[in-house]
């Protein structure tokens, strides 16, 4: 890792940069992680409301996630105290791209909506079955597109949930959306 910071102690701001190199989840989480990757990010921000606030920004992120690659991941977030906001995230398997936004809160519970575009259905041979459940990849149709939400409420269990869109309309802004890097829109809670 290489990173570069900046601390004002008497103003309680920061500032980092860098590029963190071959990174688990489970060191961060302080739990048994399935995901380890490289990515550069930058973030600023001040000690106030009970937290941070400030900006956290990902790019370039790539490694593997349930033993499946992905790669040109990134992520914009917003911190408020001791809430967060996930204003876009893509990243991409060999196969499909996925996009997603979300909020959430420490202590609290957590909101995000994803889109999932299939862009070539023999590549999804090297995204590892487990992945491809999670996420509703379980057809292999070209430019099948779904639309999902991960839930955590405070204290409890995450929740997944997906549907296929059925071809039309729909399909085809949520396919516009996520190969254009525009996020699905997400309902705040």
């Amino acid at each position: 890792a290489a990173l570069r910071g900046q601390l004002s102690w008497p103003a309680r701001r920061f500032r980092v940069a860098g590029h963190v190199d071959n990174l688990g989840i489970a060191v961060v989480l302080k739990r048994k992680g399935h995901v380890r990757g490289t990515l550069e990010l930058a973030g600023e921000g001040r000690i106030a409301q009970g937290g941070v606030v400030g900006t956290l920004t990902l790019r370039n992120a790539r490694g593997f996630m349930l033993t499946s690659p992905f790669y040109r991941g990134q992520a914009d977030l917003r911190f408020s105290g001791r809430s967060v906001e996930l204003e876009q995230a893509r990243a991409e398997v060999p196969g499909a791209k996925i996009a997603g936004r979300g909020h959430g809160a420490y202590g609290g519970g957590f909101h995000a909506g994803y889109g999932v575009v299939l862009t070539d259905a023999l590549a999804l041979r090297h995204v590892s079955p487990t992945l491809r459940v999670l996420i509703g990849l379980n057809g292999i149709l070209p430019g099948r597109t779904i639309e999902g939400a991960l839930d955590r409420q405070p204290g409890g269990k995450v929740e997944l949930s997906h549907h296929v869109l059925p071809i039309g309309a729909s399909q085809l802004v949520l396919l516009y959306r996520v190969l254009t890097g525009r996020v699905p829109s997400v309902d705040h809670q």
